[in-house]
């Protein structure tokens, strides 16, 4: 499999004229070690993500042929992800959702990357068995409502821009208000 074109990914440089073979940036090959390495160790992209910022290891940095800078900015969660199931560290090309050997050389050895996509596949029955997940999910509503009642009194002299309450509709509604 041969480099067709793209976004860089980090840890990678352009194929030199007139070839397709990626070429191993070594400093940013170590970042890319690094991030796999803090993954396993951590547990979580949302932790990784945290001691990424903390470190200040950020995405590849690049300027298109018009001169704007892209990248170079913190790692976002679903930029992790990608960069962790991303296959071109092992050496290899994905083309339509097939995985080719390419002619560029890899950054991670398989063992690891086989470790990343192995925690992955564990995570799911561990937050299935931690102990009263589902009660803490029940009890913790994600958009608490303002208790229900009148609103509190307004201070002399100002004015509400809201309008008026409709109780017809809901007979809740109208004997809360009573």
């Amino acid at each position: 499999g041969m480099w067709m074109g793209g976004n860089l990914p980090l840890g990678y440089d352009r194929p030199k004229e007139s070839t397709h073979k990626l070429l191993v940036n070594e400093l940013e090959a170590e970042t890319v070690r690094t991030i796999f390495a803090l993954y396993l160790k951590l547990g979580s992209v949302h932790a990784l993500e945290r001691e990424l910022v903390k470190r200040a290891i950020h995405s590849k940095r690049r300027e298109t042929l018009k001169g704007k800078v892209i990248g170079g900015a913190p790692f976002s969660r679903g930029a992790l992800f990608h960069l962790l199931r991303n296959q071109i560290y092992l050496g290899r090309i994905m083309h339509k959702d097939e995985s080719f050997e390419g002619e560029h050389d890899a950054i991670i050895d398989q063992s690891l990357f086989d470790q990343v996509q192995q925690s992955w596949r564990r995570r799911p029955e561990q937050r299935r068995r931690r102990p009263g997940w589902r009660r803490r999910r029940i009890l913790a509503p994600r958009n608490p409502q303002p208790p229900p009642g009148p609103p509190p009194p307004q201070p002399a002299g100002s004015t509400s821009s809201a309008l008026p309450l409709d109780t017809s509709a809901s007979p809740c509604l109208a004997l809360s208000l009573v």
